[in-house]
């Protein structure tokens, strides 16, 4: 099974990332977007993972336990890659980031202890937008990435779950299932 574990998004960060996803598609530029749907701040992404030890990766979420819900709060958009040819378009955070990291390292050390692989790179917390499939209007695309930095304010809500998902590839796109769900619990 293809697994990985992430923070569910409320709806208003959805309704808010879907908004700002139809201004940028106004530039033409050639991404796919991700549907809302999809859309989830990935903490792990655990790959292949036989079927054997799926209690032991759902075992992880029990680091996030009464961990407390926290808020979240667009800082403004930005993308990996370079300027001209963005690869992965995002929405960051400017409350929330602290504590999703947080909430990757606990989960972490748990999937450690069950000797999964974890990224080693430096966590940077957002909400992939799109990604390109070529050069057509990425720069129109990246100056309006730029000339919309600042989003403080736009909306604010609180990450309040967990979740280890199956993700099956198939020609449609990804079809993402629930495994197991674990509450933040009370607010922070």
């Amino acid at each position: 099974m293809r697994l990985f574990i992430a923070v569910d998004i409320p709806e208003q960060l959805l309704d808010f990332a879907a908004r700002a996803m139809v201004r940028l598609k106004k530039t033409g530029a050639d991404v796919k977007w991700v549907a809302p749907e999809h859309m989830h701040f990935t903490l792990h992404f655990l790959g292949e993972v036989a079927a054997g030890r799926l209690d032991a990766a759902a075992g992880a979420l029990a680091a996030a336990e009464g961990m407390g819900s926290f808020a979240l709060e667009p800082a403004g958009f930005g993308f990996f890659g370079a300027p001209k040819s963005p690869r992965v378009i995002w929405l960051g955070l400017k409350r929330g980031a602290r504590e999703l990291e947080g909430l990757r390292a606990a989960i972490g050390k748990k999937l450690d202890e069950s000797c999964f692989e974890t990224d080693a790179r430096p966590f940077e917390a957002h909400l992939t937008l799109g990604r390109s499939r070529g050069p057509r209007g990425m720069a129109e695309l990246s100056s309006l990435l730029s000339r919309t930095a600042d989003l403080s304010g736009a909306v604010s809500c609180a990450a309040e779950s967990v979740t280890l998902y199956k993700s099956e590839l198939l020609p449609t796109g990804p079809c993402h299932s629930v495994l197991k769900r674990v509450s933040l619990g009370v607010d922070k």
